[in-house]
């Protein structure tokens, strides 16, 4: 099966996430080095939605992704 996400698994776009400074990114997420949640899909944490930062991301702006709460939702696919 063809991987069909739209955002890379690199290493230039885990520069560029904001995933750490959303206001839903907790302790358990930074003690599973979870990020880039619209490449790498869902945290295995319990979410507490207080905010998404996804619209001020450059990823998801340079991506046109169109989705928030990628941590809950899963990665972006085609």
């Amino acid at each position: 099966m063809a991987d069909n996400k739209i955002v890379p698994n690199t290493g230039e776009n885990i520069e560029k996430c904001q995933c750490l400074e959303c206001p839903i990114y907790n302790k358990c997420m930074k003690d599973h080095d979870e990020h880039l949640f619209c490449s790498r899909g869902i945290s295995i944490c319990d979410l507490n939605k207080t905010g998404c930062n996804c619209p001020i991301c450059p990823i998801w702006i340079e991506y046109k992704l169109i989705s928030l709460f990628y941590c809950e939702k899963g990665a972006e696919r085609k």
